[in-house]
């Protein structure tokens, strides 16, 4: 909506200028809308849209708030979902920076494939994941693309497990040596394990009581 503005005359906007009257009637509308829209609570600050609906609220702690008049963090959204989009797009980023060089920088986002990406930006950079208070690495993923399973391991093959144990829950057999498969495959059933040689190529070795 445009603000309407009180004309001075003689020089910006000059028609001679605005009536005493109508001038102050324009300060006051736009006092009014100033006041319908910035509502000055204690602790914080709550930015509303013409019709005087709830928006955006800012508190002293300068705590941002999308939906909750108490944000608990830099920018809290409460009750709805963050979309980061470019010109109304969804096809926006969550960059996430150390300091003021991009090669501090990690980043969050998707492509048209609807991939969910993950990029840190220096060739040096590890991805952790990491649970509980006692930030307990469960995963890591190296800068030579090799993946670690266990509490702070540095991955020494393109799969490290830190366990005794790798378990593949569900039995396959293969419907005969030539059945389909790729190099590498392995399965197993309750008689034999069976281990893809070459493409439609299976071998299996016995397994028996002990």
């Amino acid at each position: 909506m445009t603000i309407a503005l009180v004309d001075v005359g003689t020089t910006a906007n000059d028609g001679t200028g605005d009536p005493l009257r109508t001038a102050f009637q324009t300060v006051n509308t736009a006092l009014t809308r100033l006041d319908n829209t910035v509502d000055v609570q204690t602790g914080y600050v709550l930015l509303k849209d013409d019709s005087g609906s709830s928006g955006v609220v800012v508190t002293t702690a300068g705590n941002v708030g999308f939906g909750t008049t108490s944000p608990q963090a830099s920018a809290h959204v409460a009750g709805g979902e963050l979309w980061v989009g470019l010109d109304g797009a969804l096809d926006g980023k969550i960059v996430l920076r150390d300091s003021g060089s991009v090669t501090n920088e990690a980043e969050i986002y998707t492509n048209s494939a609807a991939d969910l990406i993950f990029k840190a930006w220096a060739s040096t950079s590890t991805i952790r994941f990491i649970t509980g208070s006692s930030l307990t690495e469960r995963v890591k993923i190296s800068p030579n693309g090799f993946v670690s399973f266990g509490d702070g391991i540095t991955p020494t093959a393109i799969i490290d497990v830190d366990s005794n144990i790798i378990r593949l829950r569900t039995s396959k057999t293969p419907a005969s040596a030539a059945d389909s498969g790729n190099a590498g495959d392995i399965c197993w059933d309750a008689d034999y394990i069976y281990v893809c040689t070459a493409t439609n190529t299976w071998k299996r070795a016995a397994l028996a009581t002990w």
